[in-house]
């Protein structure tokens, strides 16, 4: 004898669905689908079927975005693992799509009272949501903006940096230094700047040797003029790296107080 699945064909049922969920959270929902036995439930089921039904028939489209799988990033949170900047930002647009689908069914609960029983019992977390949209630009670097010491930071690394051009630009503009040169550019050697030294004149340029060419006819030497400056310059680059770091936690932080 034939299963009831069998004879509704159900599988095919959950297929279909399956294949035109809108995210991939549902379509491991769609999976779990199950034919059920109990005369309660069954009644609840169809009512979110039709209500649904009934709000798209009248062209009330649900706002629903491509939401992506964050359970694992959740529970990292959870265990107080700093959570990467687009690990955070996707719980944001998630928390964004979640608060317009409640507004939404919220607005049409008189017709849809199943589905907002159930949609009733989003989390909305605005403020969140707001901050995380204004702390990253669009390539999900975290903007100085987000607090007043990063901006600091920022603002010191760019006056060093304009520092450093204006003693290359002083050097090169010195027939002195520039005649010990293979060529009068520099380059980058680890971040910092160097320049091709003639290895004869090797001993004239007072610095830190970062590279010598394959015929050891060129040393690449960053002048003393420049060793503070990059000093500083690097310091000021880890201090960010260290704020940006307790940007990233403390938002994490909040994420694992709505873990559940």
């Amino acid at each position: 004898m034939k299963s009831i699945a069998e004879v509704t064909e159900f599988n095919k049922v959950i297929e279909y669905i399956r294949a035109n969920a809108v995210s991939e959270p549902g379509e491991k929902q769609a999976l779990c689908g199950k034919i059920y036995d109990n005369s309660e439930e069954i009644e609840r089921q169809i009512n979110y079927t039709t209500e649904a039904r009934k709000l798209l028939d009248e062209g009330k489209k649900f706002p629903l975005e491509n939401i992506m799988d964050m359970t694992n990033s959740l529970e990292e949170a959870r265990r107080h693992i700093k959570l990467s900047g687009e690990e955070i930002f996707e719980i944001a647009k998630i928390l964004k799509n979640s608060r317009q689908i409640k507004t939404y069914i919220e607005r049409n609960k008189e017709e849809a009272p199943a589905l907002w029983e159930t949609a009733e019992r989003l989390i909305t977390l605005k403020g969140f949501e707001d901050r995380v949209f204004e702390a990253f630009d669009e390539s999900l670097n975290i903007k100085e903006s987000t607090t007043e010491e990063l901006g600091k930071l920022h603002s010191k690394y760019r006056e060093i940096t304009e520092s450093i051009k204006a003693v290359i630009h002083r050097l090169l503009s010195d027939v002195e230094f520039t005649k010990e040169l293979r060529d009068t550019v520099y380059t980058q050697r680890g971040g910092r700047s160097v320049f091709p030294v003639k290895a004869e004149a090797k001993n004239k340029i007072t610095g830190i040797v970062h590279d010598i060419s394959a015929s050891g006819q060129t040393y690449f030497i960053e002048p003393k003029e420049l060793t503070g400056l990059h000093n500083s310059q690097r310091a000021t680059e880890v201090l960010i790296e260290v704020e940006e770091e307790k940007i990233l936690r403390s938002f994490t932080e909040e994420i694992s107080k709505y873990y559940e």
